[in-house]
């Protein structure tokens, strides 16, 4: 997937150190600083070979990606947004898809990342 901010590099999905948090950045950095935050509480995350439809049909390259929570974090008003109560596939596009917009704001006040055992 291409970064749509550089239109060059790829996008790559990473962990934050200290947090373990997933987030999306440009693999073209330090020229470009391009990130996306993920939502907080996801234990598994992984970009799919599926480029998303809706994106896709504005001529973008947006891959769909799966996201798996931590029971721990999901919330009543998540399993809205989650159809089997806690993983999904997604479109990191905040202003495609719906569900995932949501779910960033839901964990948006979640503090640090706890630590599973």
């Amino acid at each position: 997937m291409t970064c749509e901010q550089c239109n060059a590099a790829k996008l790559r999905l990473k962990k934050q150190r200290e947090s373990q948090n997933y987030f999306v950045a440009c693999s073209g950095y330090p020229n470009c600083k391009f990130t996306s935050d993920m939502p907080k509480g996801v234990e598994a995350a992984q970009m799919t070979d599926q480029n998303c439809p809706r994106c896709r049909s504005q001529r973008r390259d947006v891959k769909l990606f799966d996201l798996t929570f931590h029971p721990d974090y999901v919330s009543e008003a998540m399993r809205r947004h989650l159809p089997n109560g806690k993983s999904a596939r997604f479109c990191i596009n905040k202003d495609c898809d719906p569900d995932f917009k949501q779910l960033l704001e839901l964990t948006r006040s979640l503090g640090q990342k706890k630590t599973y055992n």
